[in-house]
């Protein structure tokens, strides 16, 4: 039943907390509160007995709640803990301690506002809508004509171009493979997307390289696929990108020399689709239905009607909240954010359109939009202090990602690494960044590990990916030792020579080998493993199973004999985290020798005294040298003097 306009309820029927909050509404029990701190908590059954006395903007509250979260989730009147309105000057939204994404209620768009509750767009119910498509246009004509950063962002680089693009005959529905002309200026669209669990049904290959050449039907391509040149052809352009269909997929050469010009690919794009809610190349992304907004009340504002709605709030694309405010079910990630891949061909791009389940996004270099009009979340708006900490939180975010092939660990994210190779100015081998003199670029790259919390198991494959030294050489999420403030700190080991032999002429991609020389001073320790996990000691001093001492090994470990007697503790390989998990609660050894190599001493604060971050190695039990096993942090009392111990060159390949 269509609601009939009333006027705006007078604020004397409002409840205490309904007029404390309110900024737009004389009261006498607050002076006029800042917007962007304006929060106030209520339970839902204090709500429920206001409306009861007549507070209109507590039944207002109520109705978006029983019309948004309810239908999810029949229990969340009956045990929702508390729920807070929050007043920002962008908009008032109900949040919820819970698993239920906030509510922003709002005005109509073009309407007088009334109370707190801003005007805002109407979201389009599909991305395929002429306003999406119009939206987009508005915000790429503003880009390339208005932001010269955005058109610095594709200079600077020596170019690789791609072999081949994908050319759209809209006339007659097909789409035809042909060389990449470089002679001229050619404007086109890439795509990013998750494959799926299975291959395309179409993807060029040496059977169909001739039909491609020739031109193929939309029709035969996967939905994502067909999406992605629709909208192309909405934006009045006739070229696309797409990796599937433009590298050779069975020909691994043309794969290897394809592959490396993904940075060209995506920096030169006028911009990239992603599609960021399709999880296969099967799904499609434009046709999509929508949550659509409801419609709450009518009420009259100064002698005008206006529409007070409430909506879903987006937590999805650069709306998306900080991990340890999210829990896993709105944390806010969608397909692609969980892809190896899609994370270079983002940040290569100056300028891309986000197709995520909510809403279609625009961001460029200098500005980001989207169809809510709400500002992005501060976690995707952060500035970095520095290149390196610019760098460690891509490569932090990377490793959190899946990658179908193993050895793609360090080829899907080359052309990011050639990109941040122009700031850095450092010597890059197999994912970690050399300098001549010790730094903290250098000791923190080495000083890679994975947090307890962090519950996505590990391996060391049975391929090699990457010289143990590297977060290349495992399979898992890493994170680094990375001191935001330290009262001082100095470096204990130097980098001698770096030797990585790259597995193609791309030296940001694969690795056939690689070893690292360093000079420091090795400290033998003991470590065993006994129910399914390690332990270790520094004897005579200390037992590093206290709490001051942490110790964090790579993969799971196995004690083997070395060639002449003893033994030593290597690295444990696997097929797949499956089999790591299962060997690591079996795995038990008696005490062994392995060894710590210190890389920095530093004090925090006048309270935490000096401590040493250092590597756990093991040595090789068939060539000289040493595996990477771990890092450790530890107390500098625990060991003896740096001035008693021997300099020596340390090999760890």
């Amino acid at each position: 039943m269509a609601l009939e306009p009333a006027r705006l309820p007078a604020f004397q029927t409002w409840c205490r907390g309904c007029v404390w909050g309110n900024e737009n509404t004389p009261s006498d029990t607050c002076t006029k509160l800042k917007a962007s701190e304006s929060m106030l908590y209520r339970g839902i059954d204090v709500m429920e007995q206001a409306a009861r006395e007549g507070c209109w903007m507590c039944g207002l509250f109520l109705s978006a709640i029983e019309r948004l979260w309810v239908p999810d989730d029949p229990e969340v009147k009956t045990n929702p803990g508390q729920v807070y309105l929050r007043y920002d000057v962008e908009r008032f939204t109900i949040n919820c301690q819970m698993k239920h994404p906030p509510l922003q209620i709002y005005c109509a768009e073009d309407q007088p506002q009334a109370c707190r509750f801003v005007g805002g767009p109407e979201v389009p119910l599909k991305a395929s809508s002429e306003e999406t498509c119009q939206f987009i246009a508005s915000c790429l004509a503003e880009c390339l004509q208005n932001h010269p950063l955005c058109r610095k962002a594709s200079q600077g680089l020596a170019e690789a171009w791609p072999s081949r693009i994908l050319e759209i005959d809209p006339a007659n529905s097909k789409v035809k493979l042909v060389e990449f002309d470089i002679t001229i200026n050619q404007q086109y669209v890439a795509l990013s997307y998750c494959w799926g669990p299975v291959e395309p049904p179409l993807r060029a290959s040496s059977n169909t390289l001739r039909a491609l050449k020739m031109g193929v039907s939309l029709s035969e391509l996967p939905k994502t696929l067909i999406d992605a040149v629709r909208f192309t052809i909405k934006l009045g352009l006739n070229l696309i990108w797409i990796d599937s269909l433009c590298i050779i997929q069975d020909d691994p050469d043309d794969w290897k020399k394809e592959s490396c010009k993904m940075s060209t690919v995506y920096r030169h794009a006028i911009f990239t689709i992603i599609a960021s809610c399709a999880s296969s190349c099967v799904e499609g992304f434009l046709d999509r239905e929508r949550d659509a907004s409801v419609l709450l009340d009518k009420v009259d504002v100064g002698g005008r009607w206006t529409e007070i709605r409430a909506r879903k709030v987006s937590n999805l694309g650069y709306h998306r909240p900080p991990r340890y405010e999210s829990g896993g079910e709105h944390r806010g990630l969608e397909p692609v954010d969980i892809r190896g891949w899609t994370l270079q061909e983002r940040l290569l791009s100056p300028r891309f359109v986000t197709f995520t389940s909510d809403e279609v996004q625009w961001e460029c270099r200098t500005m980001k939009r989207c169809e809510c009009n709400l500002p992005p979340s501060e976690n995707m708006t952060k500035l970095f202090s520095s290149p390196i900490d610019e760098w460690f939180a891509i490569l932090e975010d990377y490793t959190g990602r899946g990658i179908t092939k193993n050895t793609d660990r360090l080829v899907a994210l080359s052309g990011v690494s050639r990109m941040m190779s122009r700031s850095l100015r450092a010597n890059y081998g197999a994912g970690i960044w050399f300098t001549s003199e010790p730094s903290m670029l250098t000791v923190t790259g080495l000083l890679w590990y994975k947090m307890e919390s962090i519950t996505r198991p590990s391996f060391a494959p049975q391929e090699y990916l990457a010289p143990s030294f590297s977060w290349a050489s495992t399979m898992w999420e890493v994170i680094h030792f990375r001191p935001a403030k330290l009262l001082s700190y100095s470096y204990l080991a130097k980098t001698l020579e770096v030797n990585v032999i790259p597995a193609t002429p791309d030296p940001f991609g694969g690795v056939a080998f690689g070893a690292l020389k360093m000079e420091g001073r090795l400290v033998r320790t003991k470590m065993s493993w006994k129910k399914g996990e390690p332990r270790w000691k520094m004897p005579p001093r200390a037992d590093l199973t206290l709490p001051r001492a942490s110790c964090h090994v790579d993969v799971p470990l196995q004690r083997v004999p070395l060639p002449e007697c003893g033994f030593t503790v290597q690295r444990l390989v696997s097929a797949n985290l499956e089999e790591s998990e299962r060997m690591k609660e079996t795995l038990e050894f008696p005490e062994t020798d392995v060894f710590v190599l210190p890389l920095l001493v530093r004090v925090k604060d006048e309270y935490v005294g000096q401590r040493v971050e250092a590597l756990i190695l093991g040595q090789r039990p068939t060539l000289q040298g040493y595996q990477r096993l771990g890092v450790t942090s530890f107390p500098l009392d625990v060991i003896e003097p740096f001035e008693n111990m021997v300099v020596e060159e340390i090999h760890i390949y």
